[in-house]
């Protein structure tokens, strides 16, 4: 089973009733999610989450690689590695 994963360093800017907030992104599987209260919100197409009072405005996706394609929700493929020196 996938729990949610912390994506290192990845912010989101999420808002409710005219209420913004910068809050950490997780993964659980290739879904990404925006931590909210006591629980956990999905990134969804063009803004919007889960939740149908809650949406994204924008996000940074840290050390991860998250994929935003038209009319899809932004998919996590995993983080980026250190170059060997």
């Amino acid at each position: 089973m996938n729990f949610f994963t912390v994506i290192t360093d990845a912010q989101a800017i999420l808002h409710s009733r005219g209420v913004y907030r910068q809050v950490p992104l997780y993964a659980r599987g290739e879904k990404v999610y925006a931590k909210y209260g006591g629980g956990f919100v999905r990134l969804s197409i063009g803004g919007a989450t889960s939740s149908p009072n809650v949406k994204w405005a924008e996000y940074d996706p840290g050390v991860g690689i998250i994929t935003e394609k038209t009319g899809a929700a932004p998919v996590y493929e995993g983080e980026r590695r250190e170059a060997a020196e």
